[in-house]
């Protein structure tokens, strides 16, 4: 079933308007989806190669009783990180275009994401503490002929991370 053009655009809407600076994250993740986001907590996040940024293991769990298969959206996860439940970085980080995953029943599959470092003021960094991480990333389900059908997003967190 293929969504209508204005529940794909207010799902659009919901993704891009996801945690600006200064605001509290309400969403919970949603028991009734079949996909759902994880990380083994705390997440001790460290600087990659670049100030702005680190890396986030997370896993996408099948909860259906069936093989699903799944793209990411080409805009990649929205991840936000929160102090004291207000957002306190701009959202960022993103996953390769159209990364393919094939999910067994009741099974999960590695998903990295990006987490950006930039504070609510674009010339600070965080600084390292300890901090909640949300994460937003849309899905979209594919038949067996590679078609793809309908979209959801899927909510993750709110996780306890060390950023050092």
């Amino acid at each position: 079933m293929e969504p209508a053009d204005g529940e794909r655009r207010a799902a659009h809407a919901v993704y891009v308007r996801f945690a600006p600076c200064g605001s509290r994250i309400t969403l919970r993740p949603d028991p009734g989806l079949p996909l759902e986001l994880v990380s083994a907590t705390p997440l001790r996040l460290r600087e990659a190669d670049h100030p702005d940024y680190a890396y986030a293991d997370l896993s996408v769990r099948n909860r259906s009783q069936a093989p699903v298969s799944v793209l990411t959206s080409r805009s990649g996860a929205r991840m936000a990180i929160c102090k004291d439940g207000v957002v306190v970085a701009r959202p960022g980080g993103s996953r390769a275009v159209g990364s393919a995953y094939t999910i067994a029943a009741g099974e999960a599959r590695d998903h990295r994401a990006t987490v950006g470092l930039i504070g609510c003021n674009p010339e600070e960094r965080l600084k390292p503490g300890d901090y909640q991480l949300h994460a937003l990333q849309q899905f979209m389900f594919v038949d067996r002929d590679g078609v793809p059908g309908e979209s959801m997003l899927v909510y993750g967190g709110p996780w306890d991370i060390e950023l050092g």
